[in-house]
C-alpha cells in the first residue's frame, strides 16, 4: 500500500510501502530513545553528584562565605536536574506510545492512518532534539549560569566566585547541549528523501561528563568516546 508523503518529503517517499516506512519510524524511533535515555540518566547523575557534594560542602564548611557559595551551586545544579525531569525529550514518551499503537494494530485498520501517526511523532521528536541543541538553549544556558553569577556577586559580593561559578557553569552547560542526541533529526532527513536502508553503523564522537566522588573530594572527568 502506498500512502501520501509527508510534507518536504520527495516523490521517492511517496513510492515506498507504508509498513516499509512504519518499520523505518518505528526503528528510528527506538534508536532515538535508546541513545536520548544514556544521555538523560547520565546528565541526571552528574548534576545529581553535584547537588549532594554541595551540600554535603555547605553543610560541613566552617565559613558563612563558603556555605552560601556551595548552596548557591547545589540550587544551580538541582535546577539542571529539575530540567531534565519537567522538559525530557519527546522521544521517549513517544517512542513507548508509538510501540503501544503498533501492538495493538487491527488486521483490518487502514496502513495510511498507521504511518500518519508514526510520521507526526516522527516530526515532533525530531523538533524537540532540534530545539534542544539549537540557539535559544544555548542562550538561555548562558544567561542562567551569567545570572547565576550576577547574584553571587551583587548579593553577597563574592565576585571571584561569582566568575568561578559562572563560566564553570557555562562550560558544563554548553557540554550538555552538544551532547544531547539528535539521532531522530537525522532520521527524519533521510526518511524525507526515502533513504529507509540501513543507516551508517558508527557512531558518532560524543563527549561525556563523569562524576567523580572520594572521601576528600569530589568533581567530574571529560571523557570522548568515538
Amino acid at each position: 500500500m502506498h500512502c501520501q508523503s509527508i510534507p518536504g518529503g520527495t516523490t521517492a517517499l511517496g513510492r515506498l510501502d507504508a509498513q516499509e516506512r512504519i518499520d523505518f519510524i518505528q526503528a528510528s524511533l527506538r534508536r532515538g530513545a535508546r541513545r536520548a535515555r544514556i544521555w538523560a540518566w547520565t546528565w541526571a547523575g552528574i548534576y545529581s553528584t553535584l547537588t549532594a557534594g554541595e551540600l554535603v560542602l555547605g553543610l560541613t564548611a566552617s565559613s558563612s562565605d563558603t556555605k552560601i557559595d556551595d548552596f548557591v551551586g547545589a540550587g544551580a545544579s538541582f535546577v539542571g536536574v529539575a530540567v531534565l525531569g519537567i522538559l525530557p525529550l519527546k522521544v521517549l514518551g513517544d517512542q513507548r506510545w508509538l510501540e503501544r499503537r503498533l501492538k495493538h494494530v487491527r488486521l483490518d485498520e487502514d496502513r495510511c492512518a498507521i504511518l500518519a501517526d508514526a510520521e507526526r511523532l516522527l516530526l515532533r521528536d525530531a523538533a524537540s532534539e532540534a530545539f534542544g541543541s539549537g540557539p535559544l538553549v544555548h542562550a538561555g544556558s548562558l544567561l542562567f549560569n551569567a545570572a547565576l553569577g550576577v547574584f553571587l556577586g551583587a548579593v553577597f559580593g563574592h565576585w571571584d566566585q561569582a566568575a568561578i561559578t559562572a563560566l564553570t557553569g557555562a562550560a558544563v552547560g554548553e557540554i550538555q547541549i552538544v551532547t544531547q542526541p539528535t539521532d531522530v533529526v537525522r532520521s527524519l532527513s533521510r526518511y524525507r528523501n526515502g533513504d529507509l536502508g540501513i543507516g551508517p553503523a558508527r557512531v558518532p564522537p560524543a563527549w561525556m561528563l563523569v562524576p567523580s566522588a572520594s572521601r576528600d573530594h569530589y568533581g567530574l572527568q571529560l571523557a570522548l568516546t568515538f
